[in-house]
Order: C-alpha cells, then sequence, then structure tokens
C-alpha cells in the first residue's frame, strides 16, 4: 500500500514540475513578444543599457561671430597717382608746302614729377630721327639763362598715334614698338619710336624742352589744346 502511494505521489510530483516548466515556457514566450527589446537589452554592458523614452543631452549651439575683414583695394597706389609728361604744338609753320611743327613744354609740363596722370588718353607722339636739313625759314633756335637750347631742329619727321592711355605704356621698348607699327602703316617706313625731352638739335648737349619736326601724320595739329605723351631719359617720370 505504501510502495503504491509513493508511486502515485511520485507521478504526481512530476506532473506537476511539468506544468510548471510548461506555465514558465508560456509566460517567457508571451514576455519576449511583448518586449522584443528587452532581451537585447539585458546582453548590453550596464553602461549602455537605458529606457526606451530616453533622450540624448541637448547642447546650445554658441553664438555665431561675425568677422568683416578689413576693406581692401588690388589698386597699387603708387601706380594709380603715377604721372608722366606731356607736351602740346607750341607753334606750326608751312615752308615749301611742307608743316611743321614746334613740340614742347608749357606751364603745365613737369619733367622731374610729371604732370598728367598715366591713367587719361592722350595721343602718343613719335618721331623718326633721320638728320633731314633744317628748312630755310624757321625762327632761330635760343640759348635759355639756365643753358639750354630751345627751338632747335630735330633732324626729323613726326606723326602720332592717337588715344593712347598712359598706363599701357610697360616700357619704352613697348612705347617705340608702338610709334614703329604706326609708322608702318602711314608712311610704309621703319625707324619711328616714341619722341623724347632732348630729341632738339642733335649737335648740342643741352637741347631740350622742344623741338621743330616736319609734319608726317597729326590729324589734330590745329588743336593746341591736345597734349601729347612724351618721355625723358634722364628722370623717373616715365609711364613705366
Amino acid at each position: 500500500m505504501l510502495k503504491h502511494c509513493l508511486i502515485i505521489g511520485g507521478s504526481l510530483a512530476l506532473t506537476g514540475l511539468i506544468c510548471f516548466m510548461l506555465v514558465v515556457a508560456v509566460c517567457y514566450v508571451m514576455l519576449d513578444a511583448m518586449f522584443p527589446y528587452a532581451r537585447q537589452a539585458a546582453k548590453l554592458p550596464i553602461n549602455q543599457q537605458k529606457p526606451s523614452d530616453f533622450s540624448p543631452p541637448t547642447y546650445e549651439s554658441p553664438p555665431v561671430t561675425t568677422v568683416t575683414p578689413p576693406l581692401t583695394t588690388n589698386d597699387n597706389p603708387s601706380q594709380s597717382s603715377k604721372k608722366a609728361m606731356t607736351w602740346r604744338v607750341l607753334n606750326t609753320t608751312t615752308i615749301d608746302g611742307k608743316k611743321y611743327a614746334l613740340f614742347g613744354s608749357d606751364n603745365l609740363t613737369n619733367p622731374y614729377q610729371g604732370d598728367t596722370d598715366i591713367n587719361e588718353v592722350h595721343p602718343l607722339l613719335c618721331i623718326q630721327k633721320n638728320n633731314l636739313p633744317a628748312p630755310l625759314g624757321l625762327p632761330t633756335a635760343i640759348t635759355t639763362p639756365g643753358g639750354a637750347l630751345r627751338g632747335s631742329w630735330s633732324g626729323g619727321r613726326v606723326l602720332t598715334l592717337a588715344n593712347v592711355q598712359g598706363s599701357i605704356l610697360i616700357s619704352q621698348a613697348f612705347a617705340d614698338e608702338k610709334c614703329r607699327l604706326r609708322g608702318l602703316q602711314i608712311t610704309g617706313e621703319n625707324g619711328f619710336r616714341m619722341a623724347k625731352f632732348h630729341d632738339g638739335d642733335q649737335l648740342s648737349d643741352w637741347a631740350g624742352w622742344d623741338f621743330w619736326a616736319e609734319v608726317c601724320w597729326i590729324e589734330e595739329l590745329g588743336n593746341t589744346d591736345i597734349r601729347y605723351w612724351v618721355h625723358i631719359n634722364d628722370q623717373p617720370v616715365n609711364h613705366w
């Protein structure tokens, strides 16, 4: 009898254990379905576990500081204010059907500091020095109290290149080439170059300030207000 009781009790205990395990399994499955991320969170290190409603900390953006750069300019002050020398027609005459002009300095001309901003536009005075004899009838040259020979014969011919902005004359060679090409265009001859301060009497070391020359082509010759670009070889007032 006791043996039968033990057998029956053991069977009931085993059945209860099996039922308990089934209940636990069913509960585990239900919890896993209801909270799918709980098991994954349980596997994370403690410092990485966070509730589902966790919000990352917010930080205020630092104020944006706008720095206004100093005003700058690409202009070169020394270049924008640079001045070069100009002459104008002082006198004209016609001898044996040929026109002659006296080009020279006036009260505006400054061969030491320049007198005209190189950004201005003026005709470029070109000369061909070819030892032409002085025509009879030209006014006689004079020597100034300072020893300069004025109103002398250049022995050459002149023409102009109109509308030249002084700043493009970047070197004497460049200016001379402009005149050479202009001479070829007008006369078909080489030898023209930019006229200079000392293009007067070739036999005098002191010729300067002006010179007489035969006129090849100067359309604006009658307008004595027009100024002409001229350079000087012993003062720093040229375009370049």
